[in-house]
C-alpha cells in the first residue's frame, strides 16, 4: 500500500521501506513475487559489485546472482536473519553474497584439490565501494524519473526542463547546463530572475524526490537522514575517483 505526501511542490508516492518489507516477510505477510521484487532494488548493485571488485564476467555474474537468490534467500529464508540493529540492509545483503561467493569458490576447488592440482583464487576482501556507487546512482535516476513524472502530473514542465537542462543533462550526459536566456526563449520567462527561482522550486522539489526513493531504503525520518548523508558521501567519493 502506498499513501502520498505533500510538499510544497506536487506530491511523492510514498511506499513500504526496506526494513517495513523486511517484517512483512518474517512475519509471513509477503509474498515470493513481492520478495524478488524487493531484490530487483538491489540485483544491479550487486552485480557490479561482482563485475566491478570479484572481476566475474557478466553472465557468470548473472548465473551467481540467481543461484543466491534462489538458494539463500527463497529456499534458506536468509531475509529473515535481518537486523536492523545491526546495520543496513544493503550491508548485510553484501556480506551475504561475499560469503556466498566464497562458498562457490570452495566448492569449486574440492575436485582441484582431490587431484592435488593448484587451488583457484579465493575472492579479495570485501570492498562495497561498486556496489555503494551503483545503488547511488540507482537512487539519483529513480529520483529523477519520479519528479519528471510528477513535474508532469502536476503540468509544470518548466520545473522539469529547467532541471533537466540545467542539473540532470550535466550529471548524466557531461552537457553544458542551458544558459538562462536560452531558457528565457523556450519557456517565457520574463527575467533570468524567474528562471532561477523556478530551478530553486525544482531543487526543492528533487530532495523531496530523492528523500521518497531513499525512504524506500529506511524507514523514519532519522534513517532517511542518516541514507542522505550516505549518500552524498558516496557520491563525493565517486567524483574525486
Amino acid at each position: 500500500m502506498e499513501s502520498r505526501t505533500a510538499g510544497a511542490f506536487g506530491e511523492f508516492p510514498r511506499t513500504t521501506g526496506i526494513w517495513g518489507l523486511v517484517e512483512q516477510v518474517k512475519a509471513g505477510t509477503t509474498t515470493r513475487e513481492a520478495l524478488q521484487a524487493l531484490l530487483v532494488q538491489y540485483r544491479a548493485p550487486l552485480k557490479a559489485h561482482l563485475v566491478v571488485r570479484k572481476r566475474l564476467s557478466s553472465d557468470a555474474a548473472d548465473d551467481l546472482l540467481q543461484n543466491f537468490i534462489e538458494s539463500k534467500i527463497l529456499r534458506l529464508k536468509l531475509i529473515e536473519r535481518a537486523d536492523r540493529n545491526k546495520g543496513r540492509f544493503r550491508s548485510f545483503l553484501l556480506t551475504a553474497l561475499d560469503r556466498f561467493l566464497i562458498d562457490e569458490y570452495r566448492k569449486a576447488q574440492e575436485p582441484v584439490q582431490a587431484l592435488g592440482e593448484m587451488q583457484l583464487e579465493v575472492p579479495e576482501e570485501e570492498n562495497p565501494e561498486p556496489f555503494n556507487v551503483a545503488w547511488a546512482r540507482q537512487v539519483i535516476e529513480a529520483a529523477f524519473e519520479n519528479m519528471r513524472t510528477e513535474c508532469a502530473r502536476q503540468k509544470r514542465p518548466d520545473v522539469w526542463g529547467v532541471f533537466e537542462q540545467r542539473i540532470v543533462n550535466p550529471i548524466l550526459h557531461g552537457a553544458e547546463p542551458a544558459s538562462y536566456e536560452a531558457l528565457l526563449k523556450e519557456y517565457g520567462f520574463a527575467s533570468p530572475a524567474q528562471a532561477s527561482n523556478v530551478l530553486m522550486t525544482a531543487k526543492r522539489t528533487f530532495r523531496r524526490a530523492l528523500e521518497e526513493v531513499i525512504g524506500e531504503y529506511e524507514d523514519g525520518a532519522q534513517g532517511v537522514r542518516e541514507e542522505m548523508e550516505a549518500l552524498k558521501a558516496i557520491l563525493g567519493r565517486a567524483g574525486a575517483g
